[in-house]
């Protein structure tokens, strides 16, 4: 039995100056489901082609072995416009059709000394699922969503999407040993990639893909190969045992940071203390009364000390020389924390380069704003929280509220129970005042506030804290059309779903600015930060620290330690030029700028498309800790299943269903 499918030793693979994968050494067995991850530009496609033999090494040894034939689905389908569904069909299915054309040559000069061969290429054939491959073409663009295309229509008439699919359908029909997939989920609804997922996990050969999807990754790898800086890394146990391995690397770097940070004090204190013992021992021995043996003693402890200080800096001067940085900071979004009647103290208010205010310009505040100000902020404003001194917080904040609204207490008793107790808030947020009318309720109690405290209270906080976002009667040509309005509340979350066209992206525009509604009104309170699906027309010629820093205060090199701090780039990193980045490294650019700077209503169109799983993970951390309101339209499966707030579902560019998780 073969031990190995696919061996690479000593791999190294360059474009021009640049070295792609350096060195690289790895073995895949026969039957593995190979996820391959990494950044955009770090190489996974070309360690992809070099596997399917498009491309060869530049140094190194590459072995394949797949006598049961190799299937190669590229990121983009190579054929000419003016060819036909069929002709791509037969280019994917070429190895069959070549074991085909070999029967019929071996049928036609049939004899007995070529019977056995004849015998071994059918099983092969056979094998192979030969003469079924057209009817299982058909099975496979059915389940990807394109059932019954028609075989003569020219590819420049489909869809890229429609492209996609159709190269992954005939290649999976091939039924080859070794599988070699370049992000196949790309383009497939729900759906289409829950047939695909089955289909693998039927597949009887080895399977190596590129993908970016973290639920692909979950259900089908059982080996991930990262790729970053030239090499790659091999994790065992499926995704969820990467994670756990890059879980256990951070926490072993920060305790190698901690005991070089430790080492250095250390030392520190080992030289200013023998220095101070040296500082009290006298120069003149004899003026002291130091002669004789008293002299010779105090000469010994200063040599002692002196010899503790240069082993101490000999040390010292090792450990610089040798430095264990600190793991870089965790993302994180933080939010402005104003209100309409001003910034409550010590917070900073600010506004991310490149965000739009649209309407009306007011608060600028985050729900931190509660935290802020000594108190713990209700659940429906920020994860975790709990209704105790919610609204105490808005008195100890200076607004001014009835004490016995600020306290929970109703007007003929003591303090409601469920604010006493701590008890945690529904998290709906009510329509007049968005998530801080949640932290009046809980589900098994009645309102703390009986008529009229309860609509006084209303509307003080509609006044003091309004919708961060509201659109009335909105309308955008025939792609929006939003006759009942949508408001957004302060810390209030939507998710924003719909099939590709629904009008989904046209809403994030209105909302960030960008796009002005044919009909209808737009009210923005407070900072915007938006990060957009499409990318940000950047000068080719900037360097990443001067795009980063474009629009801020001060020199590029001012902002260089906050931009490292992220660990989004590396030092060497930011003297490159935007037009050398892959388009996965410029949206790092665009991530970091929305980071480092707090906003209101953070609006994130796929922020996941072009980052590796791990960044998407730190993203999706991020993103549940951010206090203020916030919009994300995503096609990630595992962020939407974990998205707790308000989703909502565009079809046809209007709401047709909305519900709070």
């Amino acid at each position: 039995m073969r031990t190995a499918q696919l061996a690479l030793s000593s791999v190294t693979k360059r474009y021009d100056d640049r070295v792609v994968l350096d060195q690289v050494s790895l073995t895949v067995k026969p039957g593995e489901r190979i996820g391959i991850i990494g950044d955009n530009g770090s190489g996974k496609s070309t360690l992809l082609k070099l596997i399917a033999g498009v491309l060869s090494p530049d140094n190194g040894e590459l072995t394949v072995v797949a006598p049961g034939g190799i299937g190669y689905l590229a990121q983009t389908l190579d054929l000419p416009a003016e060819a036909t569904v069929q002709e791509a069909i037969d280019l994917a299915l070429s190895d069959l059709r070549t074991l085909e054309a070999e029967l019929h040559t071996m049928e036609d000069n049939l004899d007995e000394s070529t019977l056995e061969a004849y015998g071994e290429l059918i099983a092969r054939f056979e094998a192979r699922g030969g003469y079924d491959a057209d009817n299982q073409v058909d099975a496979a663009l059915h389940g990807l969503g394109l059932p019954s295309l028609d075989r003569g229509r020219a590819l420049g008439s489909l869809s890229g999407g429609e492209r996609s699919r159709l190269a992954l359908a005939a290649t999976l029909a091939s039924a080859p040993e070794l599988l070699l997939l370049d992000e196949p989920t790309n383009d497939l609804d729900d759906h289409a990639v829950a047939w695909l997922e089955q289909h693998l996990r039927g597949h009887r050969g080895t399977v190596v893909a590129i993908t970016h999807d973290r639920v692909f990754l979950e259900r089908i790898t059982s080996v991930i190969l990262e790729v970053d800086l030239g090499k790659v890394r091999r994790y065992g146990n499926g995704y969820s045992g990467y994670l756990a391995a890059k879980a256990a690397e951070r926490a072993a770097w920060t305790r190698r940071h901690e005991e070089w940070v430790l080492e250095v004090e250390r030392h520190s204190g080992l030289v200013a203390a023998n220095a101070g013992r040296m500082a009290a021992i006298p120069r003149k021995m004899s003026k002291a009364g130091m002669g004789g043996i008293g002299a010779w003693r105090a000469r010994g402890r200063s040599h002692g000390a002196m010899g503790r200080i240069r082993q101490s800096q000999a040390r010292l001067e090792a450990l610089h020389g040798d430095p264990v940085a600190a793991p870089p900071e965790r993302l994180r979004f933080s939010a402005s924390i104003t209100t309409s009647s001003g910034t409550i103290p010590g917070t900073v208010a600010g506004t991310v380069a490149g965000a739009t205010l649209a309407g009306t310009a007011g608060s600028s505040r985050g729900l931190g704003s509660l935290d802020a100000a000594g108190v713990g902020p209700s659940p429906a404003l920020a994860p975790g929280a709990n209704a105790a001194g919610g609204l105490g917080s808005l008195d100890a904040a200076g607004v001014g509220l009835s004490p016995a609204v600020a306290r929970g207490v109703t007007a003929a008793s003591g303090p409601s129970p469920a604010v006493a107790s701590g008890a945690t808030a529904d998290a709906s947020p009510s329509p007049a005042v968005g998530g801080l009318a949640a932290a009046l309720h809980t589900p098994d109690q009645p309102s703390a506030l009986d008529q009229p405290w309860q609509a006084i209270a209303e509307t003080m906080l509609t006044q003091l804290f309004p919708p961060r976002a509201e659109l009335t009667g909105v309308t955008v040509g025939s792609r929006l059309h939003l006759p009942g309005g949508l408001r957004i509340g302060y810390g209030e979350r939507l998710l924003v779903t719909g099939p590709n066209g629904a009008g989904k992206s046209t809403l994030m525009r209105v909302l960030a600015g960008e796009l002005t509604p044919d009909t209808g009104t737009v009210h923005v309170n407070g900072t915007v930060g938006y990060l957009r699906q499409e990318e940000t027309p950047w000068n080719p010629a900037l360097t990443v620290l001067q795009a980063f820093a474009s629009g801020r205060a001060g020199a590029p090199e001012e902002h260089a330690e906050a931009l490292l701090s992220l660990g989004l780039f590396r030092p060497g990193d930011l003297r490159l030029r935007v037009g050398e980045l892959s388009y996965g490294q410029r949206r790092r650019i665009e991530l970091a700028r929305l980071v480092t700077d707090p906003v209101d209503l953070l609006l994130l169109d796929e922020p996941t498309n072009h980052l590796s799983p791990a960044l998407v993970e730190e993203l999706e951390e991020a993103l549940v800790d951010y206090p203020g309101a916030l919009v994300i339209v995503t096609h990630d499966r595992r962020m939407r299943s974990r998205f707790t707030g308000t989703h909502v579902e565009l079809d046809a560019g209007k709401i047709v269903a909305r519900r709070t998780v």
